[in-house]
């Protein structure tokens, strides 16, 4: 897989999750929103499926890593990616099926169901991305998920415009780095994923703060670079002997 489509795979879900969680709570305060996310909510969930599938494909080492590694649960995994999935989905026909009859407050209920998605999908996505990593203390199980769902609300910002939480996301950004093992650090500092991660870092910190005609492009330049190395790093992981050996 290319660096720019293990990219867009990783970027893809971040987007469609974080506009779950986003976009129906800015609906309850902003009616122009509510028409553009009852077209586009259901392809944005069924095209965050297609991704992770492809992911799959283009990386059945992922799915062995996933298999033996001991902090890994598949099961669980997977059934936290089907209830982001069918809560996402469900909110969705609700808020479509309504059309334009449904109160503020029956719109913040979506934005509540598509939290849930995203925290499900945040935690499978940790497990996902560090499958192919030693266990990690109960520090770096917590900070990941948070991390990931912060980015996502960003990347969902983007495109609404960048709020507090975009910088958030951005000072949350280096918790990714908890559960690498020194020798991936070395390899992610000499391969310049440090330094990439720093710009995202500092882009999604920024894009709430700099002039109104650069917010969006830095928040959604932020997103991509996070996403940029996140992919990066699972390639070097995948590429090293991190876990154990099983001996016959």
């Amino acid at each position: 897989m290319s660096p720019l489509a293990g990219t867009l795979l990783l970027w893809l879900p971040l987007l469609a999750w974080g506009a779950h969680a986003w976009i129906p709570w800015a609906a309850a305060e902003e009616e122009r929103w509510r028409a553009p996310w009852r077209a586009a909510s259901i392809p944005l969930a069924l095209a965050a499926g297609l991704a992770l599938l492809a992911r799959f494909a283009a990386q059945p080492d992922l799915a062995l890593a996933a298999a033996v590694a001991p902090a890994f649960v598949p099961r669980g995994t997977a059934l936290l990616l089907l209830v982001a999935t069918a809560t996402a989905l469900a909110a969705d026909l609700l808020l479509a099926a309504g059309g334009e009859r449904l109160s503020a407050s029956t719109w913040r209920l979506g934005a509540f169901a598509g939290l849930l998605a995203l925290v499900a999908y945040a935690i499978a996505a940790e497990r996902l991305r560090t499958a192919f990593l030693p266990p990690a203390g109960p520090l770096s199980a917590l900070a990941g998920p948070l991390a990931t769902a912060a980015l996502a609300l960003a990347t969902a910002q983007a495109f609404s415009g960048p709020r507090r939480a975009t910088a958030v996301a951005g000072l949350l950004l280096p918790l990714h780095l908890l559960p690498l093992p020194a020798r991936l650090l070395d390899l992610d500092a000499a391969g310049g994923q440090i330094l990439t991660l720093g710009a995202a870092s500092a882009l999604l910190l920024a894009a709430p703060w700099v002039p109104d005609r650069l917010r969006r492009p830095a928040a959604l330049a932020g997103s991509l670079l996070a996403a940029l190395f996140l992919a990066g790093t699972e390639r070097l992981a995948a590429s090293l002997p991190l876990l154990p050996v099983l001996a016959p």
